[in-house]
């Protein structure tokens, strides 16, 4: 018995008509300072566009000298650190002591007695999304949390013909 196989047939492919930027949709009409920003970005974008990696390069190297330079066998933590390379040196300043907070408990009943009561103090404290989304699940924080609407990010900057 023989079974017949139809062949897949490739679409004709489709033909976008041309369009305006003004008129493609999400674009209107820009002011002249816009305009100008608009080519100022492109411009940027192609003195920026090839260093990137080279930037994402230097701040690993800089995490992994940080990391160096923080060896407290090696280096003072109150003193400044020089590293001295065959082409140049870096310099780290001495280990930076910022305040943390030891006693949470401790802390909110102080700022609670400090601010007159528990409602005053829900006025300052700060939750984080990150926070209710490691401990409750979307069904839970459902009734107090919404969709808000938050700023655009820049989807793509390419000169003119790209």
């Amino acid at each position: 018995m023989s079974v017949k196989v139809k062949q897949a047939v490739a679409p004709a492919e489709v033909k976008k008509p041309k369009v305006k930027d003004a008129l493609k949709p999400g674009s209107t009409s820009l002011s002249k300072e816009e305009r100008e920003a608009v080519n100022r970005m492109v411009e940027l974008e192609e003195v920026i566009g090839p260093v990137r990696a080279a930037i994402k390069e230097f701040d690993k190297l800089k995490t992994f000298l940080a990391a160096s330079a923080n060896d407290a066998e090696r280096f003072e933590p109150d003193q400044p650190v020089k590293l001295v390379g065959d082409k140049g040196t870096v310099e780290f300043g001495p280990v930076s002591h910022p305040r943390v907070i030891t006693d949470k408990n401790l802390a909110i009943v102080t700022l609670k007695e400090k601010m007159g009561g528990y409602k005053e103090l829900l006025e300052v404290l700060k939750i984080n999304m990150g926070d209710i989304d490691t401990y409750l699940t979307p069904a839970e924080s459902a009734t107090f949390t919404e969709l808000g609407t938050g700023g655009r990010s820049i989807k793509s900057v390419r000169p003119k013909g790209e």
